[in-house]
């Protein structure tokens, strides 16, 4: 189940089926920029994606759960201490939630290529997920974390 499910559930609709069972993997989380500002800011986004896996490690620490269910409640309108638990719940939950290490998933990569070409406009055929990412502005930040 993802957090719109449970928002449309707690606004009393019902959930025909799930959205993880139409398509088990999804590349929902990504961030992107132009690859010309990426090599002209490149200690600033190694930074950033550092700051980023610093925020998941603070995330899935179980001591920090119950800071981080009461940050969602407060900053996310409409959003309520149940309900921001139970978003909680979907989005670190070891399987289906975030990636602990903010991983790329080809397979939800090739997902998101896959809809864009089905259903984009203008009409255009996407199909290699690695012409859409650079991984060494990661790797970089992974070799500054270590």
């Amino acid at each position: 189940m993802t957090p719109f499910e449970l928002i449309g559930k707690a606004n009393g609709l019902h959930v025909l089926q799930d959205a993880c069972a139409v398509i088990p993997h999804y590349q929902g989380i990504s961030g992107a920029t132009r690859r010309a500002w990426a090599r002209e800011n490149r200690d600033a986004l190694t930074a950033f994606i550092g700051g980023y896996l610093d925020a998941l490690k603070w995330l899935y620490a179980p001591e920090n759960r119950a800071a981080a269910c009461t940050l969602l409640a407060e900053r996310v309108p409409n959003m309520g201490p149940l309900l921001a638990a139970a978003t909680c719940g979907v989005l670190l939950a070891e399987k289906g939630g975030f990636d602990r290490e903010a991983r790329l998933d080809e397979q939800g990569m090739r997902a998101v290529l896959a809809l864009r070409s089905e259903y984009g406009r203008p009409n255009k055929v996407l199909a290699d997920p690695h012409a859409y990412c650079d991984p060494s502005y990661y790797e970089r930040a992974l070799e500054r974390m270590s």
